[in-house]
């Protein structure tokens, strides 16, 4: 199974875009199931609607997902398994004080701590952390990193790696600026015993993708299979043909053919392309963008 995880604490970016499109078609190439995952347990950053506006954006590129969910439906399963992870004396509670917290870092002797003071603190109006222990051998250079905030709510990637477990989740595509998460998600994995493999596939990020958001493309114009064109194309610039549909393109697109560089949003690509899909299109359903269903409006408007 492959996934989308996005969190709706603005409006989706392109790269955000390329990523649900690139894990999307994989997933039909696999005759896989593809699950959206909206990462919402960022309350303070969150904003309404915006999970909404995700699923839409989906919708209109034809992205057809086989199940989603929000994470803060499993807010009580993180708990659960930080505690199991504390139990078996693979996490530890720790107390430092609020500087040292937010260094990320342990320099007491917290490990001494029980499973049994968990409740205890949790009843008192200290402050702790849950941190995982340091791998023996520690080849990836993991640090006691937590797993469990002050506010009870997961760290980002106990909260990613406890949901791709319990998916199934066995092939991800991610931006290159995930590396870093990847090899502690591993090893969250591996203390809950969860030994499936799986696959990850780093792709090169798009440079300034900040500055376009879906949205705003949208408004511009450009229509959903002709920024779904460019960016698939983006990502395999030897493809057999220059424009294409989702359909043709799981035909044959190839993940080794990806830029192992990083690359540049060029709008005006975009423009030509958007022209070519407006061309080809049929004319009554290119009037229906317009609120009619006519095939003369649909020429007048190429």
């Amino acid at each position: 199974m492959l996934r989308f995880a996005t969190s709706p604490t603005g409006d989706m970016h392109i790269a955000n875009l390329r990523v649900a499109i690139l894990n999307y078609l994989v997933s039909q190439q696999k005759n896989d199931q593809f699950l959206v995952r909206i990462e919402d347990i960022d309350n303070k950053h969150n904003l309404e609607g915006k999970d909404t506006e995700i699923m839409m954006i989906l919708e209109k590129f034809a992205l057809i997902h086989n199940a989603v969910f929000h994470q803060s439906e499993h807010l009580n399963l993180y708990q659960t398994l930080a505690l199991r992870l504390l139990k078996e004396e693979k996490a530890f509670i720790c107390t430092c004080t609020d500087e040292i917290l937010e260094a990320n870092e342990c320099t007491a002797n917290c490990e001494n701590l029980e499973a049994k003071d968990y409740t205890a603190l949790k009843a008192s109006a200290d402050k702790f952390v849950i941190r995982l222990k340091k791998p023996q051998n520690n080849v990836s250079n993991i640090d006691a990193f937590i797993i469990v905030k002050t506010n009870g709510m997961p760290s980002y990637d106990f909260a990613c790696a406890t949901d791709d477990m319990m998916s199934n989740i066995n092939f991800i595509i991610q931006e290159e600026k995930y590396l870093l998460n990847t090899p502690k998600q591993k090893y969250i994995k591996k203390l809950l015993g969860y030994e499936d493999f799986i696959e990850y596939v780093s792709i090169p990020s798009i440079l300034k993708s900040e500055a376009f958001s879906v949205k705003w493309l949208f408004e511009e114009g450009f229509m959903p299979d002709a920024i779904l064109n460019y960016l698939i194309l983006l990502d395999n610039p030897q493809a057999p043909k220059e424009i294409f549909t989702l359909p043709e393109a799981i035909k044959w697109f190839d993940l080794n053919n990806i830029s192992t560089t990083s690359l540049t949003f060029d709008i005006s690509k975009l423009r030509y392309i958007n022209r070519e899909h407006l061309r080809l299109m049929d004319d009554k359903k290119l009037s229906t963008l317009f609120g009619f269903a006519d095939a003369d409006i649909g020429k007048l408007a190429k």
